[in-house]
């Protein structure tokens, strides 16, 4: 696995990921990353509606790099780390492997802002939140 993520977590494929090629269908892959970044977020005390003071997350950009194949049944361990963190937006990195046979299924990334769900803004990320992950991602 790639030294640089020290948060991994393990999913297993269902029937409802596989497409009619009988492999992981493409749009599965931001579900996998959505349920890395939640586990991620849980290590933390927070959630993707709330990162500290009712202030949640919202997707303003995603990027999939598909390297390999998955199927039916695979454990696929899921790489998250926050690799830039600012005032209003973060950047969250993702791997997604197959560690039976050591294989890079994906990689990709979701750049994230903060966002107040009850006035539907942009919001500034909870400064409790940006000292986490820079103590815990050394950045």
């Amino acid at each position: 696995m790639d030294h640089k993520f020290k948060f991994f977590t393990e999913i297993e494929i269902r029937i409802s990921d596989i497409n009619y090629g009988g492999h992981l269908a493409n749009d599965r892959y931001l579900s996998l990353f959505q349920d890395g970044r939640i586990r991620y977020l849980n290590k933390f005390g927070c959630s993707e509606l709330n990162l500290g003071d009712n202030i949640g997350l919202i997707m303003v950009e995603s990027f999939i790099n598909y390297k390999a194949q998955a199927f039916l049944g695979d454990i696929l361990s899921v790489g998250v780390r926050i690799s830039e963190v600012g005032s209003v937006k973060f950047l969250i990195e993702y791997i997604i492997a197959r560690p039976s046979d050591n294989i890079t299924i994906a990689t990709g990334y979701t750049r994230m802002v903060g966002f107040d769900y009850k006035i539907t803004k942009v919001a500034k990320l909870p400064e409790k939140f940006i000292n986490k992950i820079k103590q815990y991602e050394m950045i």
